[in-house]
């Protein structure tokens, strides 16, 4: 058996009861990712961490499917940007946490570094998408900055995918996916309320 295929009473369960199936996964971590690059405000991370707590492998193939989805987002948001840039801002200031001064140093870290500021995003808590549509009015080739987004959202949902996976199939792993579960769930709340605090909502 591969020791990353959960048994089927307890990991391919949700919370209906219902068989969930790995080969859905990749297809969910591209439309959350898609979301993430353009509206939402929950990373897709938190989904692909949740897969690598079963499924190693599937994980990493659902970080490929989640960097494509940002990278679509990503194109979404840059045309946008380059388009209409004041109601591309208006747009994404209306995301939650994501505020007029987060915008501001965002540009300056972008004016700075150009598309190598995704890179110091990922560590900083800023916001894809707030690049992207700065990618756009900022005069960046459209081509490099997809290039680089692929890069810098690969790296950040392998890293996550990573560790989730290491826990929980290394120092963790006679825990029951249950408790795993509890541990992932409590683990991004209270991130997220980290992060809400410094940001607001």
């Amino acid at each position: 058996m591969n020791p990353d295929t959960p048994p089927a009473t307890s990991a391919g369960l949700d919370a209906g009861h219902r068989p969930v199936s790995p080969r859905s996964w990749g297809a969910v971590a591209l439309v959350w990712s898609f979301a993430e690059a353009t509206f939402f405000f929950i990373v897709a991370d938190v989904f692909l961490s949740w897969i690598a707590l079963r499924n190693r492998r599937a994980a990493w193939r659902s970080c490929l499917w989640a960097a494509a989805g940002s990278v679509l987002g990503g194109a979404v948001m840059f045309t946008l940007g380059r388009l209409d840039p004041t109601g591309a801002r208006a747009f994404i200031e209306g995301v939650p946490a994501i505020s007029p001064a987060l915008v501001d140093q965002s540009a300056s870290l972008l004016a700075r570094q150009g598309s190598g500021a995704l890179f110091s995003g990922m560590v900083t808590g800023r916001p894809y998408k707030v690049f992207a549509v700065l990618a756009g009015t900022s005069g960046l080739s459209l081509p490099g900055f997809l290039a680089a987004s692929f890069a810098a959202r690969l790296l950040r949902f392998g890293l996550v995918a990573a560790l989730a996976g290491w826990l929980a199939h290394g120092p963790l792993h006679a825990w029951s996916q249950r408790r795993k579960v509890l541990l992932h769930l409590t683990v991004w709340t209270a991130i997220y309320a980290i992060y809400f605090g410094w940001f607001g909502f």
